[in-house]
């Protein structure tokens, strides 16, 4: 699909027009229940173009605007807790920037968010397709992007931590904790062996959760707050953020 404002007439425009000509052939017709009727189809006609215009000018501008307002109402929909309509936009987003090759550099991210809505939402064999997709794409890059790679194996972990198998998501928690440990990034680090320290609670090891816990609470406390450094944006096993 190539983005363009001469491609397709505008629905707005066809609205203006077929109405005119609705109205010019309502007022010839001597009948007023047709009138009345053809008052009432316009009326339907007027709502449904009205829908269609919208999304047409969300995915007729720049692509990039587009798949931000895509995007931006994703996380509304997640606000209002309303995850089908979130994975609805955020499916519109990642297909709009599949079509241009100049958003490229924009799909690794793109492709994470939804494997994070597509996570939540339990479809899980597609997440797991798209984050893997990420890594590859991410290890493809001219500069890849570690912080990337770390919270797509959180978000791994996370899938595997659903589906209750506890050694593939240690395995990628661990992977993540790698990831964050030579990037200095304390708060990152904290969060990932929170998520380890979770399955060692789950395997009823709890003297080393209880540890791991324990580490990650005093990690937290002294590293330094996420507004002022380079953080990484970990869900949290018992809050994971979008």
């Amino acid at each position: 699909m190539r983005f363009s404002h001469f491609t397709t007439p505008s629905p707005i425009n066809l609205t203006y027009r077929i109405g005119v000509l609705f109205a010019i052939f309502a007022i010839l017709l001597k009948g007023r229940i047709m009138r009345k009727w053809l008052y009432f189809c316009f009326i339907l006609f007027t709502v449904a173009f009205t829908r269609i215009a919208y999304t047409h000018a969300q995915e007729t501008g720049s692509p990039l605007s587009a798949i931000d307002s895509l995007l931006q109402t994703a996380e509304q929909a997640v606000e209002r807790n309303d995850l089908p309509a979130a994975i609805q936009a955020s499916n519109r987003a990642l297909a709009l920037c599949r079509s241009s090759s100049e958003l490229s550099d924009r799909l690794p991210s793109v492709l994470f968010s939804n494997a994070q809505l597509n996570t939540y939402g339990g479809n899980y064999e597609r997440a797991l397709q798209e984050l893997h997709e990420v890594l590859s794409l991410n290890s493809h890059a001219p500069k890849p992007d570690p912080i990337l790679d770390a919270r797509t194996y959180t978000q791994l972990g996370i899938v595997s931590f659903f589906q209750h198998q506890w050694d593939d998501a240690l395995y990628n928690y661990r992977k993540a904790e790698q990831l964050a440990n030579p990037l200095g990034n304390i708060q990152g680090l904290s969060i990932a062996r929170n998520n380890i320290a979770n399955i060692y609670q789950k395997r009823g090891q709890y003297a080393e959760a209880l540890a791991g816990y324990l580490e990650c609470l005093r990690m937290q406390r002294e590293s330094p707050s996420p507004d002022t450094g380079h953080a990484l944006q970990y869900p949290v096993q018992c809050g994971f953020m979008l």
